[in-house]
């Protein structure tokens, strides 16, 4: 579904990104992890148009080049994004925040939707007339999720989704990744739970400064000895 070839991205003379190759296929959970400024985020960047890529980059959804197009465009092709530290609209309400989400489809689907992800989120329901901003760390993340979820998008991007938040919630919010899933849904995973992530992927990638170092099933490299030592605490 998703293709990323040679993939850089620079900020002025530091490659964020240095030319990475990586795949996730239909309804696939594949996760990337690393620590911190490996250029995780800078590749979901990248892939949401948020990001420019270098000359030589190339990114394709199913089959498209989708490289250094807007991002509202990316949105209209099916890549929706949760992105890190959650980026709700804090004056707006819950319903609102997910009517934003909806711009590109018009109002006519939209009770629908919000049906749907209502069920998923019950706790969002009760606050639906609440502004974004009052709301509690899980909460807004479940917003987060909720927003994109609107998008209609086949591909979701996670971007540390369980940043700051305590571990029942963390428990919560894999759950609702693994029922998007579930539901047909293909999901590239950031997370800084490398632990949770790679309990959840189906495969994964290691970066570090800016490359990947290690790929496989997601068991496999869970079993890594250097992964263990670096990202699992063991």
């Amino acid at each position: 579904m998703l293709e990323v070839n040679h993939l850089t991205v620079k900020y002025g003379a530091i490659r964020g990104v240095d030319d990475i190759s990586f795949t996730v296929n239909k309804g696939e959970i594949v996760t990337l992890i690393g620590a911190n400024g490996a250029g995780k985020t800078s590749t979901l960047r990248a892939i949401s148009g948020l990001n420019k890529i270098a000359q030589g980059s190339s990114i394709k959804l199913n089959g498209e080049e989708i490289g250094n197009i807007a991002p509202h465009k990316i949105v209209e092709k099916g890549i929706c994004h949760v992105p890190e530290g959650r980026r709700i609209f804090y004056t707006m309400s819950v319903r609102e925040n997910l009517m934003m989400g909806n711009y590109i489809h018009g109002m006519s689907d939209f009770p629908k939707k919000l049906e749907r992800v209502y069920s998923l989120f019950p706790r969002l329901k009760e606050r639906d007339k609440q502004l974004g901003g009052t709301l509690s760390g899980g909460e807004q993340q479940m917003l987060a999720i909720a927003r994109a979820m609107v998008t209609g998008g086949d591909m979701v991007l996670f971007d540390e989704p369980s940043m700051g938040l305590a571990p029942l919630i963390i428990r919560d919010i894999f759950s609702i990744i693994k029922e998007l899933q579930c539901e047909g849904k293909t999901i590239l995973l950031i997370e800084q739970n490398a632990n949770m992530a790679l309990s959840i992927a189906d495969r994964a990638y290691v970066l570090e400064n800016g490359r990947i170092v290690l790929s496989g099933p997601a068991a496999e490299v869970k079993a890594d000895k250097q992964v263990q030592r670096s990202y699992l605490g063991a």
